[in-house]
């Protein structure tokens, strides 16, 4: 099984990002955030490009991580700066 250790590690550095932005829901975190979402479903759209076996998993991925992008960003830029 080649796709665990993504998973695992995919996960882990979600649970991450999630309790850093618990633990500081500040603007600049909220952006870096939605940027590091952004650069995920530029990469995914590059998966479905190269990978015919997994374009609808791409596909679907990007869609779910830009829609995060577009969230992420406007909660920090409604957010006070600091």
């Amino acid at each position: 099984m080649e796709s665990q250790p993504v998973v695992v590690t995919g996960a882990s550095a979600g649970i991450g990002r999630a309790v850093l932005t618990l633990w500081r829901p500040r603007r600049a975190v909220l952006a870096a955030g939605a940027g590091i979402d952004g650069c995920h479903a530029v990469s995914m759209l590059a998966l479905a490009a190269a990978d015919p076996v997994l374009r609808r998993a791409g596909i679907a991925d990007a869609a779910t991580a830009t829609a995060f992008t577009a969230a992420g960003a406007a909660i920090a830029s409604a957010r006070p700066p600091g």
